[in-house]
Formats: C-alpha cells, sequence, structure tokens
C-alpha cells in the first residue's frame, strides 16, 4: 500500500476534490490575485502548463516506461523465475532499494497534506518526524529479522505458520480489498490536477498514465519497479525542493518566513498537553508516529517484498537508514512550504476571501504563483505528485501478484502452478488489477464522499492486521483464535471511532481551531466583510468523547485493545505452550524468555533449514551454468 504518512489520515477526507480543483481558480496572469476583489478572484484567462512543462511531465513517464522495457528485453534472465518477478532473485542493489522503499512509503497526498496542515493548523506536525529513528529501529531490529528468516514470497505466510491459515486469509483479504480501494483513489487525484492544468481531459490522462504502469510492472517484474521507483523518488524530492527554495526567493528570505510564522503562531514549541482530544501533542505524535510508521512499513506486503530484494540483513540496515532520512527530508521540506506559503499569503488569506474552498488547494495555488514564471516547473511539480501515484500503483500492483500467488493460488486452492504457469498467472494479474484500477477511477469521479470512506476502511483494515501480527511477534502465549477475537473487536473499535469521528466532522459537528489569518493587505471592494476563520467559536462538547480524540490515537487505542482482548482470551482458555512455539517466529526481544526446549528444536531445525538452501543454491548454480551453457 501505498504507505500512507500521519499526516494523511489528517488531510485525506478532502484531497479528492481538493487537489486540483483550486487549478482552475489558481490565477498567475499580470496582475496578482491578491489584486482582485472576491467577485472576481477567477479571471478570465488562467495560467496553464506550457509545452515545456508538459514536456517534462512527458519524459518522466518516458523514462519510466524504458525501465521496465531495458529489464523486459534487454537483461537475459531478468525475469525468467517467480523469485526474480517478484523479489529480484534477492540479490538487488542497495540504493536503489533503499528509494524504493521511500518512494513506496510516501504518497502524493504527503505532498499536500503536510503543507496545508502546517498553513492551516501549524507547524506541531512537524515533530511527528522525531518518531521516525524510532520506527526504524523497531523496523529493522524486531521485525525485519523475523519476517526474513520465512524466505517467503508473501508477508501472510507468517501468520500461517503463527497461528492458523484462516488468519493468514484474514489479513490476506484485507490486503487486497485495502489495495482495490485506495489505488483507484491515487490515480484519480493526479489526474485530475493535470486536467484543471492542461486542459486534457483527465479520461484520456489518466488511462495513458495507468497504462504505462501496467506495461513496465508487467514486462519488467520488481527490478523495474524498484529502479522506476528511484527515479520517481528523487523526483518527488526535487519537485519539493524547488517549491520551497523558489518560494523562501519570492517571500524575501528565511528572515521573513521565520518572523512571519512567529508572529501568527505557526513556529511553536511542542505542546506536552496531556489531553487525548488535543489534535497535536508531543506524546501522541510520538507515539502515535511510531505505531503508525511500524504498522504501514513492518506490516505491509509492498514495503516487507523490497526488503525481501536484498541479499543481506546487513543492506536491510542500511536501506531503512536511508528510508528515514529520505522521509525525514521530504516531510520537513514539505511542513516547510507550508510555513513559506503561510508567509506568502500572510496579509492574504486565499481561503478567507475565496480564492480557494479547501485547505488542501493552498499549495497548488502557492505553486502556481511562486513557479509558473519559470517554464518547465510546474510541469515538474505536476510530475512529482504523478511520481508518487505511479510508485504506488506499480509497487501495488507487484504486491497483489505475490498475494494471489502465494496466499490464493497456492494456499487457499492447493494448486501448484508450474514455472511457465507461474510466469504467465504473475503477469496476468498485473494487467487484470491494472485494468480494474483503470475501471474503478472512472467509478471515483461520481463517489462524492469516497476519500472519507476510504479513510475509514484502511484503519479498519490496518487495525486487525497490526492486532495479529503484534501478538504473534511479541504475546508467545496467544493462538490463533485469540489472534482471530483481538482482532474482530480491534476492527469493531476502530470502526466506531473512525465513521462516527468522519460523520461529525462531515457535518460540521467537529471543528479544529485553525491559526490566525489576515486579510488586511487583499484589495477587496468597499464594504466586503469576512469572518475570520480563528475568530469562529465552536463548541463541540456535545459529540461523544471517543470520536473527539486525535487521529493519531486511532490505531494504537484499537491494537491496544485488540491486544488485551487477545491476552484475556489466552488466560481464560485459548492459549499456546510456550514449549510448542518456535521461537524463530518471535520478535528477538521475547525470544530470550522463551523455554530451553524451544530453543534446541529451533537450533534444530535451523540446521535443517541451512541444509535446504545449500541445496537450492547448488540448484540455482547448476541452472545458471546451463544457461549460459545454451
Amino acid at each position: 500500500m501505498e504507505a500512507a504518512t500521519t499526516v494523511a489520515a489528517a488531510t485525506t477526507a478532502t484531497v479528492t476534490s481538493a487537489l486540483t480543483e483550486a487549478m482552475a481558480t489558481m490565477t498567475t496572469t499580470t496582475t496578482s490575485w491578491t489584486e482582485l476583489p472576491a467577485s472576481t478572484a477567477a479571471p478570465a484567462e488562467l495560467h496553464v502548463m506550457g509545452w515545456v512543462d508538459i514536456a517534462v511531465f512527458a519524459c518522466m513517464l518516458a523514462v519510466s516506461t524504458a525501465i521496465g522495457v531495458y529489464f523486459a528485453y534487454f537483461v537475459k534472465g531478468a525475469n525468467d523465475s517467480e523469485a526474480d518477478y517478484l523479489v529480484g532473485g534477492r540479490t538487488m542493489s542497495m540504493v536503489p532499494v533503499a528509494l524504493s522503499l521511500f518512494a513506496s512509503f510516501i504518497s502524493g497526498i504527503a505532498l499536500l497534506g503536510y503543507p496545508a496542515e502546517v498553513y492551516v493548523n501549524g507547524g506541531q506536525v512537524v515533530y511527528n518526524m522525531l518518531s521516525y529513528p524510532l520506527t526504524g529501529f523497531f523496523l529493522a531490529y524486531q521485525m525485519l529479522p523475523v519476517f526474513r528468516e520465512l524466505k517467503g514470497l508473501s508477508l501472510y505466510e507468517y501468520l500461517d505458520r503463527r497461528f492458523n491459515r484462516n488468519c493468514r486469509f484474514i489479513a490476506s483479504f484485507l490486503f487486497l480489498v485495502s489495495q482495490i480501494v485506495w489505488l483507484p483513489i491515487v490515480m484519480y487525484i493526479p489526474a485530475l490536477a493535470f486536467e484543471q492544468v492542461t486542459k486534457v481531459d483527465l479520461h484520456i490522462v489518466g488511462p495513458v498514465v495507468c497504462l504505462v504502469c501496467i506495461y513496465y510492472t508487467t514486462v519488467g517484474g520488481v527490478k523495474a519497479v524498484i529502479w522506476t521507483d528511484a527515479f520517481q523518488a528523487i523526483m518527488m524530492l526535487g519537485c519539493i525542493v524547488m517549491v520551497a527554495l523558489k518560494g523562501v526567493v519570492e517571500v524575501g528570505g528565511f528572515g521573513v518566513v521565520w518572523e512571519r510564522n512567529v508572529n501568527s503562531g505557526r513556529l511553536e514549541a511542542p505542546s506536552f498537553d496531556l489531553d487525548p482530544t488535543t489534535r497535536h501533542t508531543f506524546v501522541a505524535l510520538i507515539l502515535g508516529g511510531v505505531v503508525r510508521h511500524t504498522a504501514d512499513l513492518a506490516l505491509s506486503q509492498s514495503i516487507i517484498q523490497r526488503y525481501m530484494a536484498l541479499p543481506s540483513m546487513g543492506a536491510c540496515y542500511k536501506a531503512t537508514a536511508i528510508l528515514m532520512v529520505c522521509t525525514f527530508m521530504l516531510n520537513f521540506t514539505a511542513c516547510f512550504c507550508g510555513f513559506v506559503a503561510a508567509a506568502y499569503y500572510y496579509d492574504c488569506d486565499p481561503i478567507t476571501i475565496g480564492v480557494v474552498s479547501a485547505k488542501d488547494q493552498i499549495i497548488p495555488l502557492f505553486v502556481l504563483d511562486v513557479l509558473s514564471d519559470i517554464p518547465g516547473l510546474t510541469g515538474m511539480f505536476i510530475a512529482g505528485v504523478f511520481s508518487a501515484a505511479m510508485s504506488s500503483l506499480s509497487t501495488g500492483f507487484n504486491s497483489i501478484a505475490a498475494v494471489a500467488l502465494e496466499d490464493l493460488v497456492r494456499s487457499m486452492f492447493g494448486w501448484t502452478p508450474t514455472e511457465r504457469q507461474t510466469r504467465w498467472l504473475l503477469r496476468g494479474v498485473v494487467v487484470a488489477t491494472g485494468l480494474v484500477n483503470l475501471a474503478l477511477m472512472f467509478v471515483v469521479e461520481h463517489l462524492g464522499m469516497v476519500v472519507q470512506l476510504n479513510v475509514s476502511a484502511s484503519a479498519m483494515a490496518a487495525a486487525p492486521q497490526a492486532t495479529m501480527f503484534a501478538a504473534g511477534l511479541f504475546l508467545p502465549h496467544v493462538n490463533g483464535r485469540g489472534a482471530m477475537l483481538g482482532a474482530l473487536c480491534s476492527a469493531s473499535l476502530v470502526g466506531f471511532i473512525v465513521i462516527g469521528a468522519q460523520t461529525a466532522i462531515a457535518t460540521g459537528r467537529i471543528h479544529v481551531m485553525p491559526k490566525p489569518v489576515s486579510i488586511d493587505g487583499c484589495d477587496l471592494p468597499p464594504g466586503t466583510n469576512f469572518t475570520l476563520p480563528h475568530l469562529q467559536e465552536h463548541d463541540d462538547s456535545d459529540v461523544l468523547w471517543l470520536w473527539r480524540i486525535s487521529y493519531l490515537w486511532y490505531q494504537p487505542v484499537a491494537i491496544t485493545f485488540g491486544l488485551l482482548v487477545a491476552s484475556a482470551a489466552a488466560l481464560a482458555g485459548w492459549r499456546n505452550d510456550l514449549r510448542d512455539v518456535d521461537p524463530r517466529l518471535l520478535a528477538p526481544a521475547v525470544r530470550r524468555f522463551m523455554p530451553q526446549k524451544a530453543k534446541a528444536q529451533s537450533a534444530q531445525d535451523d540446521a535443517a533449514q541451512m541444509a535446504l538452501l545449500q541445496v537450492d543454491l547448488q540448484r540455482t548454480l547448476n541452472e545458471s551454468e546451463r544457461r549460459g551453457s545454451n
């Protein structure tokens, strides 16, 4: 899945309609929009992408296609086996895999969500980035060692070995459903943006980009996906850095950005408020961030499949370090763009006077205001947003193919296809998934509440999966029935919270007080009156307390509840004999507490597995020699 960032959950509910409706009202004619009265905020001539901008975007598509063609037709034996097609033969280089992990973890929503969050609600969200080192450490040293030892292609094989096949089917089903719901939205958002700034129908550009993505994923396998992700990761970083630097120049320097954000209260010290209904507190940002990011990374088929492509745990450690550094850089720069936009519009808020209708339109407006005077820069920004979408699509297609083969065809249906049948099956699943995604993209535009529904569906899918994996890794006494009961309770609780909160937000019963804005610098007609949003009083005390808690607590609360239920079930009798639990299926921190009998059996199993691996290695070498002789 795309990985989704902490702020994405907070801002997703308005992104679909907000991403680039603003493009239709963004103005960069010779007269600045701040000089226009509200009634004429959208002038007759709109800035649109020129040929240079479109050429930059086309180059991004061409390079992505060329990478797929290279690995399909110019690298001998690149995708002969399923291991080659799905995990790159487990011999991929560390740097491209690290960049692919980064591209898979970041979405186009983050490029818009973080700046909008800072602009509207202030800079508390910046402190969420302090959770990245803890997330990286937890991922690398407590979870990856377990999953890599399985040597499988599907993450959900772990649940089969630790609990039972039912847990595996439930988790893989939730993964497939969440991907099918999410991927069409990922594609629809930048397609709508492109339509608004180029006047090219989204029903043309969307299918073109999606077909390009289907093509290079189908023919090039995971190697093409990883290298295109690496290229697209560079595009994402480049576009957000470019916006930040050009914005600082337009505002008048870093000093001006600092001063105006201090005066407006956006640049602020961390809040140590312990009230869980406070949107952003230091504790919630760190604890909630670690839980969310760990679930997004360590418990994602898309992410773990990338780690399986690396040859050693040492490479995994280095890739994780690069992933955390790149994620920190992009999200920090995105937040900085929010500070720059706040300084740029410090005396004439475009939301208040109606130039834009939603907070997520701020950055697209800002981009066209500060980049449109240099040909190609707007195109680079759009290419960056599309890059984030395409990396999510290609990663999703490839991961769905792995889950379909391992969890459905082999495990559920009990069919073991031949090598030739496997090759056709994997490519057929990628094509079919891409076409379904393409068809659903045309459905998305007619479902106004689809993103809010996706927020709920994503949370309800993530919490039960995280509960089962956490119980398996850290609670050795919990068995399969207890894990499924905990997952069910976790899903029920998070569903109740998220659906209730989303409904309250949509009906205006929950309202977050924004940071101060001003319209003193706007050239408005005499007698024009606006009510500044930070001066509007709002009382949400009548809303159920559980619906008012910060979104950062959704997953921690639900997962904790699920683990407590699973532990209670173990105490009531649904428990394992610890001597029968394989220590290799537990987190390293838990293994030391296991009985000696289990450890001795694990050592014998390790020796047997090593012998099997040596046999497999010799078989692979023999096949390589045979291919070379032919």
